[in-house]
This record gives C-alpha cells, structure tokens and sequence, in this order.
C-alpha cells in the first residue's frame, strides 16, 4: 500500500540526527521513498494526519524472554538466585506448547502497543513462540537458550538450538546461538556455541555478569571476571549482545570495546533484583554500543523500552553526579537504532530505501506542554507508552489508535489466565 503521513515531527535519527518539522513521509509497499519538507506528487491510497506529533523509528529491545510474560507478578520481591532456582524454574517446568503461544502473544500485543518494532528473544518452546511472532509481524531475532547441567541435557538442547536454525532460515524471525549464561553451562559448551556463532555468521546471546555473586563466583573459580574469562573462551567472536554486564571492571569494559560486543542494559529488571546498575556512561566513553532491554515480564513487570530509556538516563545521572552523563539523544538512539544495529536490522533510521518501520507519537497533551525546538527530551523525561498511537513494521500498521490488528487481545488474555489457572494455581 502507498501510504502518505503528513503534519509530522520527524525525528530521522539518521547519521545526523536530522530533525523536519511538519515534515512528510511516503511508504510503497514495505519501504520509505521520501523523507523531508518539501514533497513530491504521490498518488497515496491512504493519507495519515500526525497532527504535529512526532514520528520516529520504532523502539528495539535486545533482551526478552516473551512467554515468561505468563509469570508477571508470580514471583516478586526476591533476589534472583531464589527468583530463578525456587520459583521460575519450576513453573517453567510446567509450560507448555499453549502457554508458550499464548504468553508470547500477550508480550507481543504489549511490545506494540509501546511502540516496539523489534525485538531480541531468549528461550525455547520455540516452535510455537516463533509462530506467534510471525504472525504479529514484528522483526525478530530467535536464540534457543542452552544450559547443560549434565552433558545428556546439553546435547540435546544444542541440537535443538542447531535444528531450529536449520528450520527457519530464511524466515521473517532470524534465528542464532544462545548460551544462557556462564554458571549454567560448561567451558566446553560454551566454547562449542561460539565457535558455532562463528562458523554460522550468527548473533550469540548470553548473559553476563549480572549479579555480585555471579562476578564473585566466577572469579573464585576461574581466576577471571566473567568477561575475561568468556573473552578466552571465544564467546565475544563475531557478533555478541550481552545482557546486564553490570559487574564489569575498566578492564572488563576495554574487552567489550575492543570485541565491538553489544551490551543490552536492562535498568529496570537489575534495579528489581537488586541486581545494581551497570556503568553505562563509563561502557559509553570507551566507545561501547549499548542498547536498551526489558529483560522478562516476569522481572521488571512489564516491556516498556520507552521506560527502560527513561530510567537509563536518569540513573546514569545519578549514580555518576553527572547531569550529561547519558543526555536525551543518546538514550532515545540506544532505545532505538543502536538496538536495530545489535540486531542486524540496519539501523539507519528513517531514510529513503530504509524499512518502513516507523512510530507515531501523540504529543498534543499537557506534558509536551510547551515546546521548545524538538521533542527529544520530551520524550525521555516526560513521555510513556500511551502516547504511541501507531506502530508500524515494513509497512504494515500492527497498531493503530488503541487496536492490535493482528489478534484479539480479549482472546489473548482469556488464553494467558487459561494456563495460570490450570498450571500455577
């Protein structure tokens, strides 16, 4: 469809951040053809009125676990030692394949409802999980999660994480290598994952050094920070995003910068398990690409980017005495284009030839309230998810003025109480 959106804010977040006032889109089919203020003729089949609000690339959030969705609010208030090993593991235990689907599609009617465009996933059911993805529409990248508390459980889910790569390549949802985390798999395993992300050519996921006890425990029995030591296993070669890193050390951060890893920075869920804050604003100065995640529904509660960027500047600040630590440019790119990078999506913002992937953001209410220059800092300090009033990936509207049009989210939710009902409570 041609699609003409007009009376708009654009905040391109190109290579130069270049910012049209009451600028105009056009979109053929899955691509943006035109960008800027002084528009050529284009015979559109549907024209959209942002009414001076602001349109902008989707968010992008680098850490999620979507079914886990089904666990808000089950489990809060705790560290994450006993979060994970009393409480969500044996729930987990008892997903299933409807679960699976039904948790997934709750995340993805909230991901875009706040303006998430794509997303990167750690966990497995995969089947069903990729199924719902495909059919929301949003890009995404998939990575089978491996543990291998013994050597029989390790094999087998890395033969599962190497036939689902084999089965959906290709698709619309890219698919790569996953290692959970480095104290719950083996040097060996983890040695064999990155040295299949690096046959492969694909992006490797992992956590790391999330919490002090896992820092202290590492060093304990290797010798190494968790970054050093994953440094000598090969795991940073050649395209990693590492969720948390928020026990690193200069040293640590040099790593990062030196191996071009991504690091998603997931605020809100390290503040809730009192897991601390990573020194972005250091990982930042040392050239690192930081991105933006919510990590699980389960641990934050809820999948808000646009939060996570908002706690993200603000935190730095803070803990750092520095009111530029992470100014409102920098977040609203690494909650948006730096994500997409991470991702492989490009990340060139909104140009010509670029993804039709876009958002449009109402900015008509009290808090936008008076305007000076552009909307940037309005959106980190003042704006939330509300105000999103379109979501759209290669040119199809997955949000529109208050409606998911890819499922009902009635059903979506009767689905999601369905299982609590029959295996929680």
């Amino acid at each position: 469809m041609k699609i003409r959106i007009k009376n708009a804010e654009i905040l391109t977040m190109d290579a130069q951040d270049t910012v049209f006032q009451n600028g105009e889109i056009h979109i053929d089919g899955q691509a943006i053809t035109y960008v800027g203020q002084t528009p050529p003729p284009f015979d559109a089949q549907r024209t959209i009125d942002a009414r001076g609000g602001v349109c902008m690339p989707p968010f992008c959030n680098t850490h999620t676990h979507l079914p886990m969705s089904l666990f808000r609010g089950f489990a809060d208030d705790l560290p994450l030692k006993r979060w994970l090993e009393d409480v969500i593991w044996p729930a987990e235990d008892q997903l299933d394949r409807a679960g699976a689907y039904a948790g997934t599609m709750l995340a993805l009617c909230e991901l875009v409802r706040g303006g998430v465009g794509a997303f990167a996933d750690a966990y497995y059911l995969y089947d069903w999980t990729v199924q719902a993805i495909e059919k929301s529409g949003l890009r995404a990248h998939f990575g089978r999660s491996v543990v291998d508390f013994t050597p029989e459980m390790g094999e087998a889910k890395y033969q599962e994480m190497l036939r689902m790569q084999r089965e959906y390549a290709g698709g619309r949802v890219s698919v790569g290598c996953c290692i959970h985390a480095p104290y719950t798999c083996t040097d060996g395993m983890m040695r064999r994952i990155a040295e299949t992300a690096a046959e492969t050519g694909s992006i490797l996921q992992i956590h790391v050094a999330e919490t002090k006890e896992e820092f202290d425990t590492c060093k304990q029995k290797t010798g190494k920070t968790p970054v050093a030591h994953l440094r000598e296993l090969g795991v940073f070669a050649p395209h990693t995003v590492a969720a948390h890193c928020v026990h690193v050390t200069p040293e640590d951060m040099d790593i990062l910068a030196e191996r071009g890893v991504f690091v998603s920075h997931c605020p809100q869920s390290n503040l809730k398990l009192a897991s601390g804050v990573a020194p972005v604003a250091e990982m930042l100065k040392r050239g690192i690409a930081v991105t933006l995640g919510t990590d699980s529904a389960a641990s934050n509660n809820n999948l808000s980017v646009w939060e996570e960027m908002t706690q993200c500047a603000l935190l730095q600040k803070g803990v750092f005495y520095d009111a530029t630590a992470v100014d409102a440019k920098t977040a609203l790119r690494m909650a948006t284009v730096e994500g997409m990078r991470a991702l492989g999506l490009g990340g060139a913002g909104l140009v010509c030839g670029a993804p039709a992937d876009l958002i449009l953001i109402d900015t008509s209410s009290l808090r936008y309230a008076p305007k000076f220059q552009n909307s940037m800092a309005d959106l980190v300090y003042a704006g939330c998810d509300r105000d999103v009033t379109l979501t759209m990936v290669g040119g199809d509207i997955l949000f529109e003025n208050g409606e998911v049009t890819f499922c009902d989210e009635r059903e979506v939710c009767r689905r999601a109480q369905e299982f609590v009902d029959r295996a929680l409570v």
